[in-house]
């Protein structure tokens, strides 16, 4: 008997934690089964002949089934950067590309693993001849510029006036322009230089030689008239020690010219505007007296009304 309890209970710590580690390795062992699952993996094109693009329908993903360990498979699962590379260089067009288990399973990082099955598991190779031409681009605009502007035929320049398009060639010859995204005039009274990007083109694998393009707008000024507020009219010409006065005092100006002139009258007009040089109707013994605007460049100015009547005031003591 007391050899019996020597050999259960000396050394017990170590004895329990023997046993301990037994059940945790039995239960490791146990859960680290052998499994199979399905995972999405991306799929890709390499090694595609110079001067050929791949043209056929390769979908974004297949579906790969592995079988294996739990500890092998949850590496696979927690590594969403792993793709398939379809290797094309020794591949015509036409013929067809089948997934192969093992290389499938090598570019995995599978090697404890046996990858069963690819779904899809082939796809037909369509290979076409890479070509390139250039094209023009065209813009358009949107929006309306401020009163008084606009735009022609020959508004709108950009740089560069063509752009390069690659790819299938049968794709290419379809593109016959390329759109830019429009310019915005809406209240423009200025010239402008845009940045503005190229909008995608139709077709399967065609790429833009540029992502951007320069767009000069040259806005057209259109012929305006405006008429100012009432002005009130100098007088010429009236004798010392007289007062001439004219009925009415004021006028109204009308100017007609091009957009920018006449914003810049109407911004800041000139005083004495218009006038009345009263001295040779008095010498005619006349009380009418045409009035007359100063000569605006560029500008056409019309004045209502065209007669003022003028009196005089008897003399005016001399200071």
């Amino acid at each position: 008997m007391g050899r019996l309890r020597s050999l259960l209970l000396d050394n017990l710590s170590l004895k329990v934690l023997a046993v301990l580690l037994a059940l945790l390795l039995h239960l490791v062992v146990r859960r680290d089964t052998v499994r199979e699952l399905s995972l999405r993996v991306a799929v890709g094109v390499t090694g595609v002949p110079e001067g050929r693009v791949f043209v056929g329908e390769l979908p974004d993903q297949v579906e790969v089934q592995v079988r294996g360990r739990w500890s092998s498979l949850r590496e696979l699962l927690v590594d969403p950067s792993r793709r398939v590379a379809c290797d094309l260089s020794a591949y015509r067009d036409g013929e067809r590309f089948v997934f192969d288990l093992r290389r499938v399973g090598a570019q995995l990082g599978a090697g404890e693993l046996e990858v069963l099955a690819v779904r899809p598991s082939a796809f037909e190779v369509r290979l076409e001849r890479l070509a390139t031409r250039r094209v023009p681009v065209q813009v358009s605009t949107t929006g309306d510029p401020a009163p008084g502007f606009g735009i022609g035929p020959e508004s709108l320049t950009v740089s560069p006036e063509t752009i390069e398009v690659r790819g299938p060639a049968s794709e290419v010859r379809r593109v016959r322009q390329i759109r830019a995204a429009p310019i915005d005039l809406t209240g423009a009274d200025a010239d402008l230089r845009v940045r503005t990007r190229l909008l995608p083109v139709g077709g399967t694998g065609v790429r833009l030689g540029a992502e951007e393009v320069d767009v000069n707008v040259r806005l057209e000024e259109h012929e305006i008239t405006r008429t100012l507020d009432a002005r009130p009219i100098a007088v010429r010409g009236c004798p010392e020690g007289i007062r001439c006065l004219l009925e009415p005092a004021t006028a109204q100006i009308t100017v007609q010219g091009k957009t920018r002139v006449v914003n810049a009258l109407l911004a800041a007009p000139p005083d004495n505007l218009v006038y009345a040089d009263v001295g040779p109707a008095i010498a005619r013994k006349e009380r009418s007296v045409r009035l007359t605007a100063h000569a605006l460049k560029d500008l056409s100015v019309r004045v209502r009304p065209a007669v003022a009547n003028f009196r005089l005031l008897g003399e005016i003591p001399a200071e």
